[in-house]
């Protein structure tokens, strides 16, 4: 995603069930970047913020109660393609930039079952945003 000065000010979508987490997660990117961010604390409410808003990416927690990361990224992609194909081809179409936040130990594994563009591990400090 492109959060360059230059460029409009980007949205960003932040989902985690735990509102500590989700505190930390979204004053580090308003600190680090200039972006409008959300928040879901469900996967559902991710679902239904991204139906009415155009994020330019999501990060996600991917083990949470009732609907995880997992079926969150396979709802959205899903989205992407349908959305691809109502639209004209000569428009072009953006890829949602999908980050998993886990704390599995197979982080790889995470990225290879997840169609996610980055995985960080959780819990992360300061370095790992810069």
């Amino acid at each position: 995603a492109d959060f360059s000065p230059t460029r409009q000010r980007g949205k960003v979508l932040v989902v985690d069930d735990s509102s500590v987490a989700l505190h930390w997660i979204c004053k580090a990117i308003e600190s680090k970047f200039n972006c409008e961010v959300h928040t879901a604390s469900s996967a559902i409410e991710a679902l239904s913020l991204t139906e009415h808003n155009d994020y330019d990416a999501v990060l996600t927690d991917m083990i949470m109660p009732h609907m995880d990361g997992f079926q969150l990224v396979s709802a959205l992609r899903a989205r992407e393609k349908h959305k691809k194909r109502d639209k004209d081809p000569g428009l072009g179409h953006k890829r949602l930039f999908i980050c998993a936040l886990t704390q599995l130990a197979e982080a790889f594994d995470v990225r290879k079952s997840a169609d996610v563009d980055v995985v960080s591990r959780k819990p992360f400090g300061k370095a790992q945003i810069d």
